[in-house]
């Protein structure tokens, strides 16, 4: 880090202006004196927690603390994490992955429905435009065949027994009502002589 940013860094901490004795500014100097490294490169060479010192891509800290008749002290990258997990440094960032994600998940769960439904709504379109074209097609062919049967015979062909009763009976009526001649009328005196002249 350069002292630029770390003076930034401090005025925007602490809402003041470092001075060359500030412990406050002396604490975050130190903090910046740190080095990243893919191996330890001094003695002892190992990490001060666990004792590693393997190049397995795990990085390696040299915070600048030398320990008489040990070293350099180093920390691994593995090693922080696991006490950076404990201290809860990542409790707030892990708050909003999750939040993320549940979110994620309801935008995922919506889209899904959202294409069940459009689905389901196409396939029930489809159904209604079948059913009403059947729908359509039987009224079209009962109309032709009614316009087909208008002045030869308007019955259906189960009422074929009461539509012969039905024209026997309007034959009768027809003989019953039918208005007789002046020779029939003439006729009848002497029938009704006869039925007398029998008894």
């Amino acid at each position: 880090m350069k002292d630029t940013s770390i003076f930034d860094m401090f005025v925007q901490k602490y809402g003041r202006l470092p001075t060359e004795y500030d412990p406050d500014y002396l604490e975050m100097l130190r903090m910046s004196k740190y080095r990243i490294l893919a191996v330890p490169d001094l003695k002892p060479g190992k990490c001060a927690n666990c004792g590693s010192a393997k190049n397995d891509g795990r990085k390696y800290i040299d915070f600048g603390l030398e320990v008489d008749w040990y070293g350099i002290v180093f920390i691994c990258g593995i090693c922080l994490k696991d006490i950076a997990l404990n201290m809860g440094l990542f409790e707030e960032l892990q708050t909003k992955l999750q939040n993320a994600l549940a979110e994620i998940i309801s935008i995922q769960i919506l889209r899904e429905q959202g294409v069940d439904l459009h689905n389901n709504t196409v396939r029930l379109f489809e159904e209604f435009e079948k059913y009403y074209a059947n729908l359509y097609s039987l009224r079209s062919n009962s109309g032709v065949s009614a316009s087909a049967d208008v002045g030869t015979d308007t019955t259906k062909p189960n009422d074929e027994g009461s539509t012969r009763v039905n024209r026997e009976a309007t034959k009768t009526h027809q003989r019953a009502t039918k208005p007789t001649s002046s020779s029939g009328s003439e006729n009848l005196p002497s029938l009704a002589s006869l039925l007398e002249s029998d008894s």
